[in-house]
């Protein structure tokens, strides 16, 4: 058997076990055992100045209902004026939800609660994840001019 010969037929022989490893891969992946955002852990990041101490992502008969803490991490008293939930699907906003919420002051390390119940048919389902973002107007208690804060959640629905 000559040198070439024999590289081929090693190359080969690799080559068929690389192209079955892919094709299990594959396999596994299209039957949802190997699912990516399965292991992405749930999270709750907003922006400097604010601290998320827990979130729920509820299926309310059929509509997503959240449910956010924050927590005030500036230096002062902030007056909470505004905010905005905005359901993601992918990259895009699917459904907006204007959380109506009394003007609030939050002392600092206080913590306020936010509630937003989407329209109906907005819940991917219970066990599917979902992806809100947040976007908060405040002024700070000695400040006279708005400042914004954003926050992403996403996590699996209950």
């Amino acid at each position: 058997m000559n040198r070439g010969q024999a590289a081929m037929e090693f190359v080969t022989t690799y080559g068929w076990a690389i192209l079955v490893l892919v094709a299990m891969i594959g396999a596994l992946a299209y039957f949802g055992v190997v699912n990516p955002r399965n292991s992405v852990p749930e999270q709750c990041l907003f922006s400097a100045g604010f601290t998320c101490r827990d979130f729920q992502l509820q299926h309310n008969a059929g509509a997503l209902r959240m449910q956010v803490t924050l927590e005030n991490k500036q230096p002062d008293a902030i007056i909470l004026r505004r905010a905005n939930a905005t359901l993601m699907r992918g990259t895009q906003v699917y459904s907006n939800c204007g959380i109506v919420a009394p003007t609030a002051v939050i002392d600092v390390d206080g913590t306020y609660q936010l509630t937003c119940t989407f329209p109906a048919a907005t819940s991917p389902g219970v066990g599917q994840r979902a992806k809100v973002g947040l976007w908060l107007n405040y002024t700070t208690i000695r400040g006279t001019y708005g400042k914004t804060g954003t926050g992403t959640i996403e996590g699996f629905v209950q």
